[in-house]
């Protein structure tokens, strides 16, 4: 069966199986089973996403077809009026061609991360013996306290919880922009799908007002950590509001540039709900760094004000300082004035 983009995908209820779901074109039907419900909602995904980067595939090489056809049509027409036209005809025929994209050109060229652990921290979670603990969401104790220095002028600091897939990040060149997320997550999926990669591990995405982390829900390991003022830009995708996307910052030296970093996500049952976490914690950062700045400046203030004090006292005591040092010293002479008798 051809995967097209008169492809649907739904999950059945039969009396004996479970876990099944049936792929049809309209003309034939086909009924799977998957081990659990868990793998069956990814299948059905990942059938899903698939059918749509082929049917973007086909459309994109009927036009690049299409397009190719027409200056071929267009040079051989000035071919045949003369050769010196047909010679400066080809010439801009060439230059006409529009080349990929940079943008297009870039993503191919730029290598895809497709798990968040590196191959050290695999190697140490596998020789290791203990046994994994219950997945279960981290409470609001132990996701505070791991923000060291937390801000004191918030009462009730920012923090949610949401449960996410990790699908891939890739290097880009901005920091922010809505199709550059969409193209990235697009080239993502279709990575995926060539390589055959269609499983994927469930993260805790935990935002807090200070920093933005990935954990595992097996021992709640930091797989990922960053500040939010590092988080440029986030967004979900235009036509599939499960996939989410966010660009980071990497901090470098003064010499060199900042490098960008867009990480994809799956989120059940939509992303929308991170984008408004995501807004909310940005908004309550802002307004804590705005009170730090106030109360600073104020305290700036105060300082300044007892050092201007304090110079104009010295005057003062030095005076009082020297009248007091004749009145005590006994080899001091008065001199009478006129009139004065003894």
């Amino acid at each position: 069966m051809e995967l097209d983009k008169n492809i649907s995908v739904n999950a059945l209820e039969s009396e004996d199986r479970r876990n099944v779901f049936q792929v049809s074109n309209g003309k034939k039907t086909v009924v799977l089973q998957a081990i659990n419900g868990r793998e069956r909602d990814e299948w059905i995904a990942a059938v899903h996403n698939i059918a749509k980067e082929v049917f973007a595939n086909k459309s994109l090489t009927r036009q690049c077809s299409k397009d190719k056809t027409s200056r071929q049509n267009t040079v051989e027409k000035s071919q045949s009026v003369s050769s010196e036209t047909s010679s400066v005809e080809g010439e801009k025929g060439n230059h006409s061609t529009p080349p990929s994209t940079p943008m297009e050109s870039l993503l191919l060229e730029t290598p895809i991360q497709f798990d968040l652990f590196s191959p050290s921290e695999d190697r140490e979670r596998s020789e290791s013996m203990d046994p994994p603990k219950v997945s279960t969401p981290p409470d609001e104790k132990s996701i505070l306290s791991d923000d060291s220095g937390q801000d004191t002028l918030t009462s009730t600091p920012f923090w949610e919880v949401f449960s996410v897939r990790f699908l891939g990040s890739m290097q880009v060149q901005k920091d922010r922009g809505d199709y550059l997320v969409y193209q990235t997550i697009r080239h993502i999926m279709a990575a995926r799908a060539i390589h055959n990669i269609f499983k994927t591990n469930e993260s805790h995405l935990v935002i807090t007002h200070r920093t933005l982390k990935i954990l595992d829900p097996s021992h709640q390991a930091i797989r990922a950590l960053f500040p939010l003022e590092d988080v440029s830009f986030w967004t979900t995708h235009k036509e599939n509001d499960r996939l989410l996307g966010f660009i980071t910052r990497t901090k470098s030296d003064s010499e060199t540039n900042p490098s960008f970093h867009c990480h994809v996500f799956e989120a059940q049952p939509s992303a929308d709900e991170i984008c408004t976490a995501l807004s909310k914690a940005a908004n309550i950062a802002l307004s804590v760094l705005l009170e730090k700045t106030l109360n600073s400046s104020e305290d700036q203030n105060q300082d300044n004000a007892a050092m201007e004090k304090a110079d104009l006292q010295q005057p003062e005591d030095a005076t009082q300082g020297s009248l007091t040092e004749k009145m005590q010293n006994p080899d001091n002479t008065v001199i009478p004035e006129a009139g004065d008798t003894k």
